[in-house]
């Protein structure tokens, strides 16, 4: 009687048997193989899976977005963009859409928010700072370019408190784009939102921020 392939063994080897159908059961039945159980009896359903399980396993950027894991997941870093240009001729602070970042009481931060600008005129600068809730440690330093290339083309400044206010004094030239720079840590004592501000040193004088400003911040 001729041999026949009845089949394949889980280590991918085939299995010959007599042509005879009533062989097939001594060695391999594809049929109970394939309706037999695979899963753990205790085995989560796909159904049962939330949207909170699914996003506590996300990491990275996912098109426009990032995933960061929680607190419990060990260190992280979250990254916002601002997408859009923003003009304003007020001394008052304003907030560039999209650059935040909810913060949490007790947790430990450090914080890097870049900030693309222009003013109309070379003798107005941008007034930058900092909102933040509660906090048992904050400590940042603003960098602004004021001038040419060279030691003095750049004024630095301390944020010491929420709205606290570092003011550059003029720009090297009109309409051209600078980059200035707010970073440091906090360590939040109450649940909020961290996020920097911009505003003109002269009032009815514009200020623009522009598309590529950011902000990065590191749970450590």
């Amino acid at each position: 009687m001729s041999k026949v392939i009845l089949g394949m063994s889980p280590e991918g080897t085939a299995i010959l048997g007599d042509s005879d159908a009533q062989d097939i059961h001594t060695y391999y039945c594809p049929m109970s193989h394939a309706t037999g159980p695979h899963a753990p009896t205790n085995a989560q359903a796909n159904a049962d899976i939330t949207k909170a399980e699914i996003e506590a396993k996300l990491t990275g950027e996912i098109s426009t977005h990032t995933h960061a894991a929680g607190p419990a997941g060990g260190p992280w870093t979250s990254t916002v963009y601002l997408s859009t240009l923003n003009f304003s001729t007020s001394t008052s602070a304003l907030a560039m859409p999209g650059v935040s970042f909810a913060v949490s009481t007790g947790v430990r931060y450090r914080f890097d928010f870049g900030i693309v600008f222009a003013t109309g005129i070379s003798t107005t600068g941008i007034k930058l700072s900092a909102l933040f809730p509660a906090a048992s440690t904050f400590a940042a330093t603003a960098k602004i370019p004021i001038a040419g290339d060279g030691p003095g083309g750049e004024l630095q400044g301390w944020i010491t408190t929420s709205g606290d206010t570092v003011i550059g004094t003029a720009i090297q030239a009109a309409s051209t784009k600078y980059f200035a720079k707010i970073e440091g840590v906090i360590i939040p004592s109450a649940d909020g939102t961290l996020q920097p501000t911009y505003g003109s040193e002269i009032a009815g004088s514009a200020v623009s921020t522009f598309a590529g400003s950011y902000g990065i911040l590191t749970m450590y």
